[in-house]
């Protein structure tokens, strides 16, 4: 499948440089394809930061814009026990591992998900200037081979990768 935007196109021309990288050195490669990660301190500007941020600074109405998409999100605990395990395989050659839980969650489910770690009720407002006018609808990580070759299994469910970011929002 052939990427959909200039942002999956540098990610195949990385993969691409990768593997010539292996073809010309012989050093196994793994390439990782991480999912939406999250967890404590991670600053990338996606869904669940954002309504940390809004949450933190006290609403319970929060701003979002397209509310349909689901979304494969990885504690960054997770992620960091993929890699591990993946740095320790050997004779692998050139190969690609998806990076994610292998679970996809719509907008409105980490909403939810949110309010049962806070015990409140957190209302979602559409802000038409966040709205994207092209939006994938899902993007779901394959894990199985990750699972296998690695003998990897996530740990962090979504309901306890929010809490542990509740739980840390004052450190």
């Amino acid at each position: 499948m052939l990427p959909l935007d200039i942002y999956g196109l540098s990610k195949l021309t990385g993969e691409s440089l990768c593997k010539e990288f292996w073809l010309d050195s012989g050093i196994d490669t793994i390439v990782c394809r991480f999912f939406n990660a999250f967890g404590p301190n991670e600053t990338n500007p996606h869904l669940i930061p954002e309504i940390e941020k809004q949450l933190r600074e006290g609403m319970r109405t929060i701003n979002l814009g397209n509310l349909t998409p689901k979304r494969d999100f990885i504690h960054t605990y997770d992620m960091a026990s993929a890699v591990k395990k993946l740095l320790k395989l050997e004779g692998v050659g050139y190969d690609t591992f998806n990076l994610g839980r292998g679970i996809e969650y719509s907008v409105v489910e980490i909403v939810e998900a949110f309010g049962r770690q806070l015990n409140e009720e957190i209302k979602i407002e559409v802000d038409p200037a966040r709205v994207r006018k092209v939006e994938r609808q899902h993007l779901l990580a394959d894990v199985s081979k990750l699972k296998e070759k690695a003998d990897w299994e996530p740990e962090w469910d979504i309901d306890e990768g929010i809490k542990n970011l509740v739980n840390n929002w004052n450190n």
